[in-house]
């Protein structure tokens, strides 16, 4: 199986400043679509644990099923079986899916 394409989640401000967000990373197709994101709950009922957001369904539409997990390992290896290496995001022509 070859090494899927995890990194670190970025963000560019309303006054176009861009960054990366502390512990979140995002998994992208070939075509560099995101299509599942993990990031840590620093704070509130969820605290110290990895939020897992699946952002497509592996034949490519929008999805958004989350969920939790206590390593940023074991979310990202549930994000990686739920969205197989196939999984192309269906987005217009031209367009991108923003961060959030």
């Amino acid at each position: 199986m070859s090494e899927r394409q995890w990194r670190r989640a970025n963000f560019r401000g309303a006054d176009g400043a861009r960054g990366l967000v502390p512990d979140a990373c995002i998994l992208l197709d070939e075509a560099g679509q995101r299509v599942a994101k993990v990031s840590f709950e620093a704070d509130g009922p969820y605290a110290g644990k990895w939020r897992w957001i699946i952002l497509v369904s592996p034949q490519g539409a929008p999805l958004g099923e989350t969920g939790l997990s206590l390593t940023q390992d074991e979310a990202k290896a549930l994000c990686e079986r739920r969205v197989p290496d196939w999984t192309r995001a269906r987005l217009p022509q031209g367009r991108r899916r923003p961060l959030w």
